[in-house]
């Protein structure tokens, strides 16, 4: 009769390495000899159950428990640093891979995908070669802040609507406008929607972060824009953060 595995003492020793991981070898060590012949299906049976996440390739493959497991979500936050820090200055698509180390380069296609779908960054193409920036440095080139020329039309003064309910219908015409002001750069302030719908800010906030739920918008934070008081006050500030999210991108 066939004695079944208790995977518990080996998911104990993965957890132990933490962010290091453990590669298919070590772990494979740990199962008994009488078991040892099964060590493919035991992992991949781990695997499939999401008690393990892997293999990550790095020489060996590398096994993590999920809490320690490298994700595209790291691999975002780390580009969005490396190009918000980078300010004006175009980072070539390989000048960037080459800083993405590790586990994490696994993921660097889908990441800069992502960041791409949500203009979170923008592309650039010259000859070649591929460029990337980041938004925020963008918008501060656009003069989208409050060091705006004098010359620069003003918007109206904001008349809250009668009509409480407002839809993404309605919203669309406004952004794309926007969008087409600014040179094509999907990421519009809140503000500027507000003032030209004429909508209540509190009807507005409700529509947005209930299609933020449901992934038809994304909402952005200030970052490294200096924009002015009057859209710092028109944000949706969220329980337990300290940055207002003053800026909206409208999906396809």
């Amino acid at each position: 009769m066939r004695v079944e595995f208790d995977t518990s003492k080996l998911l104990e020793h993965l957890a132990a390495a933490g962010v290091k991981g453990r590669t298919k070898a070590d772990l494979a060590g740990k199962i008994p000899p009488s078991h040892r012949s099964e060590s493919a299906s035991i992992l991949k049976e781990l695997r499939s159950a999401g008690t393990i996440k892997g293999p990550f390739k790095n020489r060996s493959d590398y096994y993590f428990s999920p809490q320690f497991a490298p994700t595209s979500a790291q691999t975002e936050g780390l580009i969005e640093t490396l190009l918000r820090d980078a300010g004006a200055k175009l980072t070539t698509k390989s000048g960037l891979e080459e800083r993405i180390k590790g586990f994490l380069k696994v993921f660097f296609k889908d990441a800069l995908a992502a960041l791409k779908s949500e203009a979170r960054i923008v592309e650039l193409r010259g000859g070649r070669s591929t460029y990337y920036v980041h938004r925020d440095a963008v918008l501060e080139q656009l003069r989208l802040t409050d060091d705006s020329e004098a010359e620069a039309p003003r918007p109206l003064p904001f008349q809250p609507s009668q009509h409480a309910h407002v839809t993404l219908e309605d919203i669309r015409p406004i952004y794309e406008t926007l969008k087409a002001e600014q040179g094509g750069i999907g990421t519009v302030k809140i503000y500027d929607i507000m003032t030209r719908l004429g909508v209540a800010k509190e009807n507005l906030h409700r529509l947005l972060i209930e299609e933020a739920k449901s992934g038809l918008v994304s909402l952005h934070r200030a970052s490294t824009a200096k924009f002015p008081s009057e859209v710092i006050e028109a944000g949706i500030r969220l329980e337990g953060e300290l940055e207002p999210l003053v800026t909206v991108v409208l999906k396809d």
